[in-house]
């Protein structure tokens, strides 16, 4: 039953075709993005997000995040992680269309400068376990991975783009278009990564997705058109280029999080 509950909420999930926070029509390096890796600084940032309060008070404060948020629904816990990581991925994956709009709207437009972060963006928990959990399930290989491109509709061939926002995806072009029928007004994504997480098992589900993240850059290889059935559609090529490390030194995220620590113990 929970297999079936599973594919049912992925399914009602991808036919509504990836509509999410991307209102531009070509494929950029999405520059607002939350895009800090937390690199040197997990520790801090687990302490600050998870033990100290953040979490609670932005789940206290969203009823979206509230409703996808459910930690006794999956017992596996990722090595190296806690119960916590395990429920963040589940509700990223798990899909309720109106808060994954919302939170990727966020972390695509709310990394502009550490002001904006610190004050506008609401999600700094969800985003560092989500990011944590790829840090801890990051593997050696590169895999490559399939879906609608949304609003999106060509790039520039030889550009570097990225997406800016987490994104989960298919694991083969025949899952993708299992899902929903070709559209040859939308384009397809055909996406190499080097930095990604396998959900299925690791979130007690039998639906084969990956979870790719706002950080790796992708060159543009290829924009050209493909048919499939007599649909004519545009099939965008990206290729893995490197993991994005954020512009602010190491030292500002660390300040950044002891002033977040100390502003809740402020409340």
């Amino acid at each position: 039953l929970n297999a079936i509950l599973s594919y049912i909420q992925a399914f009602l999930y991808f036919t509504q075709l990836k509509v999410t926070a991307e209102t531009r029509e070509e494929l950029d390096i999405a520059p607002d993005a939350v895009d800090d890796l937390y690199d040197g600084c997990n520790k801090e940032a687990l302490d600050t997000f998870i033990h100290s309060g953040v979490l609670k008070a932005e789940l206290n404060s969203s009823d979206g995040f509230q409703k996808v948020w459910n930690p006794s629904e999956c017992s596996k816990v990722i090595p190296g992680g806690l119960k916590e990581h395990t429920a963040a991925l589940r509700a990223y994956a798990n899909e309720d269309y109106n808060f994954i709009k919302t939170f990727d709207d966020a972390v695509q437009t709310k990394g502009t400068n550490v002001s904006t972060y610190q004050d506008e963006f609401h999600f700094k928990s969800l985003h560092f376990l989500l990011m944590d959990s790829m840090r801890l399930l990051s593997q050696k290989t590169c895999k490559t991975v399939y879906d609608f491109a949304g609003n999106i509709k060509t790039a520039q061939k030889g550009s570097t783009v990225r997406f800016g926002r987490f994104n989960s995806v298919h694991s083969s072009f025949q899952s993708l278009t299992d899902e929903a029928d070709i559209d040859g007004d939308e384009a397809i994504l055909n996406i190499t990564s080097c930095f990604f997480v396998e959900l299925g098992e690791n979130i007690c589900s039998t639906v084969e997705m990956a979870l790719l993240s706002p950080v790796e850059e992708f060159t543009v290889e290829d924009v050209k058109q493909q048919t499939k059935d007599d649909t004519t559609f545009t099939m965008i090529v990206l290729k893995h280029f490197r993991v994005h490390n954020m512009s602010q030194p190491k030292q500002q995220t660390k300040s950044l999080l002891q002033s977040q620590t100390k502003f809740l113990t402020q409340k």
